[in-house]
């Protein structure tokens, strides 16, 4: 090999090494891109936090939403903008209070029905409003035939969480 063609071949393996370490900043969302995907997931309040340091190559941006007297906490990556760790903040003697959870929810068990039967349609066997780890869900169980199905949807959003089948 020509000394030309090694120092070309040294010169690419210090770039390579070089973007390895130090990745681009324009990877990183803006703080006005990560509030807008909060604003298009959650309604309510939006209040950003501030930033945590998870390890050396990521953080997480905190943001606060508020919605209907609750106030609700989660996490965005900087880096690709997935929203993690929704939690309620606050009062837990509203935990316990079945009239008074079902104010915190947008989504009212109409809905979730609705939500539901889009995923299996079957004849309403139960509804049930539960918090689980933090969050409020409506679990559907639904029926047709010998097949029952257990829908979890996130009360807050809509998201169908877990679907199980039973025979």
């Amino acid at each position: 090999m020509s000394k030309k063609m090694i120092a070309l071949i040294v010169v690419l393996l210090i770039v390579m090494i070089v973007i390895a370490l130090f990745p681009n900043d324009s990877e990183v969302l803006s703080i006005d891109e990560m509030t807008s995907k909060v604003i298009d997931e959650y309604p309510g309040e939006v209040v950003y936090e501030g930033q945590s340091q998870m390890d050396s190559s990521s953080s997480m941006h905190e943001y606060s939403v508020r919605f209907q007297g609750t106030e609700y906490q989660l996490f965005v990556d900087e880096h690709v903008g997935t929203i993690h760790g929704l939690s309620k903040v606050g009062d837990a003697d509203r935990d316990n209070d079945e009239e008074k959870r079902s104010q915190d929810v947008i989504i009212t068990s109409e809905d979730a029905l609705t939500i539901a039967k889009g995923h299996f349609d079957g004849e309403l066997d139960s509804i049930e409003l539960e918090e689980e780890d933090g969050r409020i869900i409506w679990v559907v169980e639904l029926e047709r035939n010998d097949l029952e199905a257990e829908i979890e949807i996130d009360a807050f959003t809509g998201e169908v969480l877990i679907i199980a089948y039973e025979d």
